[in-house]
This record gives structure tokens, sequence and C-alpha cells, in this order.
């Protein structure tokens, strides 16, 4: 069974789902620069910290950015895709909650799980499929 679309009156409006996404759009800015800021402290500069350590305390955090780096990767592309659904509330208002694939309306649910989601659940269940 399906929830109300976004147009068909859910009492939900425009201001709302901006909020939610402007919302979204400063946390995962927060959470980029904190994990960059954290691979910074990681490095050691200093020739005698760089001396004192060892083979496996430099493997250690060789590992550490480079998860820290996949995350900052994974939180990126959020951060775009808010911006994509940002640009739709804000420019091309009769287009956000529409799927980009099939031109119907994605499901409430989903864009309350998801406010950025560009493509309705059967849509995305193809596209990842593809993958």
């Amino acid at each position: 069974m399906q929830g109300l679309s976004l147009q068909e009156g859910s009492g939900m409006d425009l201001k709302y789902w901006e909020e939610c996404l402007f919302n979204r759009e400063n946390e995962l800015k927060r959470s980029i620069e904190d994990l960059s800021s954290e691979i910074s402290g990681n490095g050691s500069s200093d020739a005698t910290d760089m001396a004192n350590n060892d083979i496996a305390d430099d493997a250690w955090r060789l590992v550490d950015n480079e998860s820290a780096f996949s995350e900052i990767m994974e939180l990126k592309k959020e951060f775009f895709e808010v911006k994509h659904a940002l640009f739709k509330v804000r420019e091309k208002k009769d287009r956000y909650g529409i799927c980009e694939k099939c031109n119907k309306s994605i499901d409430l649910d989903r864009l309350r799980a998801r406010p950025w989601a560009r493509y309705c659940y059967n849509c995305q269940v193809r596209i990842d499929g593809n993958h």
C-alpha cells in the first residue's frame, strides 16, 4: 500500500521540505568539515614524532585516513543530492516530489525518509539493479 503523494495535499508544503533539506545540508557540511579536520590532525609533521612512530602506528593512521576519505566521499555525494533537491524546492517547485525517470509522484513515505530522493521506489530499484 502506498502513502499519499506530495501532490495529493499531504499538508506538508514546500517550506517544510525546504527546511528539512536545509537542515540536512548543514548537518552534512559539519560532518564533512569535522572529518576533514580529523584527517588533517592525523598527519604527523613533526620530525621527532615521525621518528618515534613505528610502522604499525603509521599503518593504522593510513587506514583511519582512508576510511575517513571514503566517508567524506559518501557524505559529499549525499550533500550534492540534497543541494539538487533544494534547487528543485526553491526553483522548480512543480518538479519536487516527482520522479526524474518516470515523472510520477514519489511516495510521501519515501520523501519523509529521504527528502532528497530523485526517483520513486520502483525506478530506484531498477537503477540500483543496473549497478
